[in-house]
């Protein structure tokens, strides 16, 4: 059950913002199909668990998205799906100060900095927790922003 929580923020999150289901589970899949592909080649075993869960998350929404029992709803907030790619896209070393390419995280008690900036991925990843944040989750969860005002702050 777990697993159905964590892949429905999708649609979720597609219903917050006054999107299309179907359009947002596209969108996630695309993005998915790219990670995946850019990680193709990476054999290291964390590499190889996050593409499993990519593929896992992928399967849930192709399966999932053409589904009808998700309420279709209509944009309301203004916020387009270019203004979403665009505030992912939105360079994370710019909303973290890192030293040495290192941060304190916010998701846990933190004694010495555990985030590290992955600038290939513009992420941020922490290993401790197991979590990775684009600029949308960093002002989510660290600043308590919600979806659609941290679209709106990054665009």
């Amino acid at each position: 059950m777990e697993r159905v929580a964590k892949y429905e923020k999708t649609f979720i999150m597609a219903r917050r913002m006054g999107k299309n289901r179907l359009a947002a589970a596209r969108i996630r899949m695309r993005y998915l199909w790219t990670e995946m592909r850019a990680i193709k080649d990476d054999h290291h075993p964390i590499v190889a668990v996050w593409r499993k869960e990519m593929e896992e998350e992928y399967a849930y929404l192709d399966f999932h998205g053409n589904n009808n029992t998700i309420p279709r709803t209509t944009a309301t907030d203004g916020i387009s799906d270019s203004d979403v790619e665009s505030a992912r896209e939105y360079p994370v070393a710019g909303l973290v100060e890192f030293q040495r390419n290192k941060a304190t995280a916010w998701c846990h008690d933190d004694q010495s900095p555990s985030l590290f900036h992955a600038d290939r991925i513009n992420k941020i990843i922490c290993p401790v927790c197991d979590r990775k944040f684009n600029a949308i989750d960093i002002l989510m969860t660290r600043d308590g922003y919600s979806f659609s005002d941290a679209v709106k702050q990054l665009r």
